[in-house]
């Protein structure tokens, strides 16, 4: 993800809160996912435990659906 982010941030008009915004944006359209999951950390010994997944946003990959639409918006842009 580092180096995700550099690319496209230091040559670019885009800035890193750009990018995250753009980033989440993907991820909450669910066109991409990152990984890998680990748990949620719990505190030893507290009374409230909580059971789920979280990603480390250690890597990025395109999902069916993110990829449907890439290559839907390229069909349409070689219309033009």
């Amino acid at each position: 993800m580092p180096i995700l982010t550099q690319q496209h941030c230091s040559d670019s008009a885009a800035s890193k809160v750009d990018f995250d915004l753009a980033f989440k944006q993907l991820e909450q359209g669910r066109f991409i996912r990152t990984g890998p999951m680990t748990t949620v950390p719990n505190t030893p010994g507290s009374a409230v435990v909580f059971v789920g997944l979280v990603s480390k946003r250690e890597f990025a990959y395109l999902t069916e659906e993110g990829y449907r639409a890439a290559r839907k918006s390229r069909q349409s842009f070689e219309r033009f």
